[in-house]
């Protein structure tokens, strides 16, 4: 059985990597895979959607920061600075959500079942690095004081928040 036996649709493939993980997760359909992980600063729920008409695969991986209303405009400022620096995917917060989300789609058109997994592989720890690398910033919005009027987040603060960290407390 090769990894990419149906190249139309790479959720098995999706499952096998999972699974080789050691990773829990549920298949809605054939067409959405969803769980929840563990990483090192926060818990992400990933969510994988094949959308077929493109042949395309979105991941989308929900952190566990929530914000409050007032927060949106602080926690909307951050996620467009680390977006700016992004090469891989990107932020995004929705006003109704408030939970910053990764996302990334890629077209699976010509995946093989030589090529397809370590490239799946390789887009789902980039992404899960990403968000662990960018957890920090997120999380600060969360530090501000309770006060709708008080901005902490200029370019400063932004950009002391980015200092890469060794160890943990």
């Amino acid at each position: 059985m090769h990894i990419l036996d149906d190249a139309q649709n790479p959720m098995n493939t999706v499952e096998e990597i999972l699974n080789a993980q050691g990773w829990d997760f549920e298949r809605l359909n054939e067409d959405e895979i969803l769980l929840q992980v563990s990483g090192d600063n926060g818990n992400y729920d990933l969510q994988f959607t094949w959308q077929e008409s493109v042949s395309a695969l979105q991941m989308s991986i929900k952190t566990d920061i929530q914000y409050s209303q007032y927060q949106y405009s602080d926690a909307a400022s951050v996620i467009s600075a680390i977006n700016s620096k992004m090469w891989l995917g990107h932020f995004e917060i929705s006003q109704d959500q408030l939970c910053p989300t990764f996302r990334y789609a890629c077209f699976m058109r010509g995946m093989t079942s030589f090529n397809g997994a370590d490239y799946l592989a390789d887009i789902m720890e980039v992404a899960l690095l990403s968000c662990e690398k960018h957890y920090a910033q997120l999380y600060a919005v969360l530090e501000k004081e309770d006060d709708a009027s008080s901005h902490v987040f200029g370019e400063e603060n932004y950009n002391l928040a980015y200092l890469a960290t060794a160890g943990n407390a």
